[in-house]
């Protein structure tokens, strides 16, 4: 195990023992406040954990971004985390590869845009770390419209579905 997952289990175990001080406190406030010395707050573990994953430079690259509306979700996601973005000799690469598609449908005039998407962070020892594949669709009244709409939908997933299977995989790194 990594350092980081250490820090996480650590955190979270903080955060559990946190939350029944103030109970604990009622039957024995001695015995607590005692506790509460001998323990690292979650808070201390989390700044930790911060600094720690401050140290780990990330590059981002996308292909077929559409107005960067990718490259800033893999971004803010990647900070959220405390990691740091590098264009320059990154330790990991995140590299995102979307495939869009669009197609007219007639009666109504629809467009539709299909995407799918390949994601795969990667360390310069490990191979692929982080892997992730999704696919969908958008439609709307123009191609453009479409297009932007179904951006926006991968931008959404990435924030969401990406960030939960990242984390999983973000504790092991360091």
């Amino acid at each position: 195990m990594k350092k980081n997952e250490y820090l996480n289990k650590e955190m979270n175990l903080a955060e559990l023992n946190e939350s029944y001080f103030p109970r604990f406190y009622i039957i024995h406030p001695e015995k607590c406040e005692k506790m509460k010395v001998a323990t690292v707050s979650s808070q201390q573990l989390r700044i930790e954990l911060d600094a720690n994953a401050a140290k780990v430079p990330v590059n981002v690259k996308v292909t077929n971004d559409y107005n960067s509306i990718v490259s800033t979700a893999c971004e803010e996601l990647l900070k959220n985390l405390g990691l740091q973005i590098s264009s320059k000799s990154a330790d990991y690469e995140l590299k995102i590869d979307v495939t869009p598609s669009a197609r007219t449908v007639e009666n109504p005039r629809m467009y539709y845009c299909e995407y799918t998407l390949s994601a795969k962070m990667t360390g310069k020892s490990d191979g692929v770390i982080v892997p992730w594949d999704a696919a969908g669709r958008s439609g709307d009244k123009t191609e453009e419209l479409a297009k932007k709409k179904a951006y926006t939908s991968i931008s959404e997933k990435i924030k969401s579905e990406y960030k939960d299977t990242f984390e999983e995989y973000f504790y092991q790194l360091n």
